[in-house]
C-alpha cells in the first residue's frame, strides 16, 4: 500500500509538472524570439512555476488549501526557481551555440536535465511531510 500511494503521488506530480512545463513551453514559444532566451526562460519559468506551486502544495504533496506554512515554502520555492533558471538558461545557451540546436529544443533538452530533480527537492526541502502534532506532543512528554 504505501509503494502504490508513492508511485501515485509521483505520477500526480508529473502530471503537474506536464502542465506547468506547457505553460511554460508556451510563454518560451512566444517570447524567445522578441526579448532573447534568458528573458523568455524568465517569464516562462515564473508563468509555469505558479502553478506549479499552487498545485503541488495543494494536490501532490497534501497542504490542502491551508496558508499554513506557506510563506517558508514559498521562499524555499523561489530559491529552487532562481536556481533552475540560471541551470536551464546555461544548458539552453550550451545546447543552442554550442551544439547548434534549435532554441526550442534546446530548451527541452535542458528541462529534460534540470526537471527530474525537482520532485526529489520538492518532497525534502520545499512540501516535507507535515508533522503529526500528536506525535509532538507526545516526544515532548516523554521528555
Amino acid at each position: 500500500m504505501h509503494r502504490i500511494r508513492k508511485f501515485m503521488r509521483f505520477t500526480l506530480y508529473i502530471l503537474v509538472g506536464v502542465i506547468a512545463w506547457l505553460i511554460d513551453l508556451t510563454v518560451y514559444q512566444l517570447l524567445w524570439n522578441i526579448t532573447g532566451i534568458a528573458i523568455a526562460q524568465g517569464a516562462a519559468r515564473v508563468a509555469g512555476a505558479a502553478g506549479s506551486f499552487i498545485l503541488n502544495r495543494q494536490y501532490t504533496f497534501a497542504h490542502g488549501l491551508t496558508l499554513r506554512g506557506v510563506a517558508p515554502q514559498l521562499v524555499k520555492y523561489l530559491v529552487l526557481l532562481v536556481a533552475n533558471w540560471a541551470g536551464t538558461v546555461f544548458l539552453i545557451y550550451l545546447f543552442h551555440r554550442g551544439a547548434g540546436l534549435n532554441p526550442l529544443v534546446a530548451k527541452i533538452g535542458a528541462d529534460m536535465i534540470v526537471i527530474p530533480t525537482n520532485y526529489w527537492i520538492m518532497k525534502v526541502w520545499i512540501f516535507p511531510k507535515p508533522t503529526d502534532p500528536r506525535k509532538i506532543d507526545s516526544e515532548q512528554k516523554k521528555k
